[in-house]
């Protein structure tokens, strides 16, 4: 049962990404759009659900036993992003995610790495102060950074309709560079700065 309980968190979290995400492709300003999106990482912190690049700024701290855990939550992050993507519908904007795929996948790798280092930065942050101006800041910096947030690009490609075998590369790319980058800064407060996580 907490299993499936979790997965309906994750799935919450996936669809409130997707509503940022929605909220985002609709807004013609973008910096207001970045603003909009940081709707859904607001409301899962509000309403404590699961979102991957949350926790998996975790794994340091709880080791390789956490890694079921990031699989429900991704299993549950990419179905709510899916269901979102194929409401919202905007293949006719299908260049809201194609032109990911262009970019070599070590750049795409790197850009994931450092959305994962704001993430986890935006989470903790939002762990640690109470307080949302931390997230608030954090989902914008990424964005207009042209960083890449894996469960955000899920909601992108379905709602772009871009269906393909290097799209399904690119996530898992996406996927490993956010791992890596929320992991970065919990690593090295537990094993360098000998913090207590």
């Amino acid at each position: 049962m907490k299993i499936f309980e979790d997965f309906v968190r994750c799935l919450l979290g996936g669809i409130l990404i997707g509503l940022g995400g929605t909220a985002y492709l609709c807004c013609e300003n973008k910096y207001v759009a970045t603003l909009l999106f940081a709707f859904g990482l607001t409301a899962i912190l509000v309403f404590s659900l699961g979102l991957f690049t949350g926790r998996a700024g975790n794994l340091p701290k709880y080791g390789v036993k956490y890694i079921p855990t990031l699989l429900i939550t991704i299993a549950g992050n990419f179905t709510g992003c899916a269901l979102m993507g194929i409401y919202a519908d905007f293949r006719g904007l299908a260049d809201v995610f194609s032109h990911r795929l262009d970019a070599p996948l070590g750049l795409s790798f790197v850009n994931a790495i450092f959305c994962g280092v704001l993430m986890y930065v935006a989470v903790e942050g939002y762990a640690v102060t109470k307080n949302f101006f931390v997230p608030t800041i954090c989902i914008p910096t990424f964005i207009l950074a042209g960083f890449e947030h894996s469960v955000a690009d899920v909601f992108f490609m379905f709602a772009a309709g871009v269906y393909s075998w290097k799209a399904v590369l690119f996530i898992i790319i996406a996927v490993l560079g956010n791992l890596v980058g929320c992991s970065l800064l919990p690593f090295c407060r537990k094993y360098f700065l000998k913090e207590t996580l």
